[in-house]
Parts: structure tokens; C-alpha cells; sequence
């Protein structure tokens, strides 16, 4: 993998850290719409780490492809 290790494993981490946290709001019965808040940011983070390993690709793999 190309994309900048540091930068996609933090934002694994922070979106694994949002997941722990929806959790633990659903356990604690909290708010419908203060968890679907938390679980949108979270997949705003996963997005931004997908963005960061596709472009990657994009600039690397297929650039250097042999076709």
C-alpha cells in the first residue's frame, strides 16, 4: 500500500474510538439522533482514510501498471 500509513491509521483509530463511543451511547440509551450524529462522523472517517488508499492507488498502482 502507498497512501500515507500514518494519516489512514489515524483515521481508523479516531473512527474505531467513534465506534466505542455509539456503543456505549446505545447501551446507555441515549438520544436516536445524537448516535445517527456519531455514527455519520464515523463514516465521514472512514471515507476520509478510503479517500486517502484510492488516491494512493490511483497515483501508484495504476500509474505503474503493465498493461
Amino acid at each position: 500500500m502507498h497512501a500515507d500509513h500514518k494519516k489512514v491509521s489515524k483515521y481508523i483509530n479516531v473512527a474505531k474510538g467513534q465506534l466505542e463511543g455509539i456503543n456505549k451511547m446505545i447501551e446507555a440509551d441515549q438520544y436516536c439522533l445524537d448516535i445517527s450524529n456519531q455514527i455519520l462522523a464515523s463514516i465521514a472517517m472512514l471515507k476520509k482514510a478510503n479517500h486517502e488508499i484510492i488516491s494512493a492507488h490511483l497515483k501508484n498502482c495504476v500509474v505503474n501498471a503493465k498493461g
